[in-house]
């Protein structure tokens, strides 16, 4: 994350006002790297011998104004206990352009929606597994299961991918300290994630012999939400004719999203949207 956030910041700035900044970061971040050279990674991660309903996949994602992701678990039971294991993890630095937080995380339930049905497919092949995926957004619960056509259309395009790709009853409500995801949202300096037993094996939860005995639905009421969060879901609404004069009509035409927003969610490679809008241009 470090180098990334670094040249996103100075494309935003320029090279004059903080090459010494974005030089003493790197600096850092080389030298922390150095701590990665003890980290072992058990390379097996499907027991042959495993039973289909002892297999689990679990994916939590998470956002914050800096990045979003999600990191993909695998959950066995066997004679010798249960297992937790990172299989894979993936994430992006949030775009320059004002994204809200509820955006971000919903474009970090896509990224878990995506890189699931990768591994999905390749466990399947050996073994079928249930899956489960996590967020502490209430927000995204209430889009992915109320209503999709009422919201507006960033929303209700990615709630759609979502749905095509995920059963939205699968998706579960996990607190923030429990997620693993924060990590990639907020960051890891090389020497805690060495160590780091929640990056390594998921929430702590997932070892509890009871799951998912205990597990809850969460009902998408807008009761459930508190005062600002039932605000965005608001904004997020359609415009309806019959409500131009109204308080929520104003709130639904602040926001919207440009095309470059929308370059910005197939690649948050710089040089790569520059290219692609400089393509565009030649047709306006």
């Amino acid at each position: 994350m470090p180098p990334s956030r670094s040249l996103e910041r100075r494309n935003s700035m320029g090279w004059i006002l903080c090459h010494h900044n974005i030089e003493k970061e790197l600096k850092k971040w080389c030298e922390a790297l150095t701590h990665l050279g003890s980290l072992k990674i058990p390379r097996l991660v499907l027991d042959s011998t495993l039973l289909e309903d002892d297999i689990e996949l679990h994916s939590f994602c998470d956002a914050s104004k800096k990045a979003f992701g999600a990191a993909i678990y695998l959950r066995t039971k066997s004679r010798h206990g249960i297992s937790v294991k990172l299989v894979t993890s993936k994430s992006h630095v949030a775009p320059l352009s004002c994204v809200t937080l509820p955006r971000l995380e919903l474009l970090g339930t896509l990224v878990a929606a995506r890189l699931a049905s990768k591994v999905k497919k390749i466990v399947n092949s050996k073994k079928s597994c249930l899956q489960y995926y996590w967020t502490d957004s209430k927000i995204f619960l209430f889009w992915i299961k109320g209503n999709k056509p009422r919201w507006k259309q960033f929303v209700a395009n990615r709630v759609n991918e979502i749905t095509s790709l995920t059963d939205p009853q699968s998706w579960y409500h996990c607190a923030g300290k429990e997620n693993p995801a924060d990590f990639l949202s907020r960051g890891l300096s090389a020497d805690s994630l060495v160590t780091n037993s929640r990056w390594w094996t998921g929430a702590k939860f997932l070892t509890d012999p009871e799951f998912p005995k205990n597990l809850k639905q969460v009902v998408p009421e807008l009761d459930y939400l508190t005062e600002p969060e039932k605000e965005i879901v608001v904004q997020e609404r359609k415009k309806r004719p019959e409500a131009q004069s109204s308080k929520e009509t104003v709130l639904l035409n602040n926001d919207y999203s440009t095309i470059f927003d929308e370059l910005l969610e197939f690649s948050n490679n710089y040089f790569k949207v520059i290219n692609n809008m400089s393509y565009i241009f030649r047709f306006i």
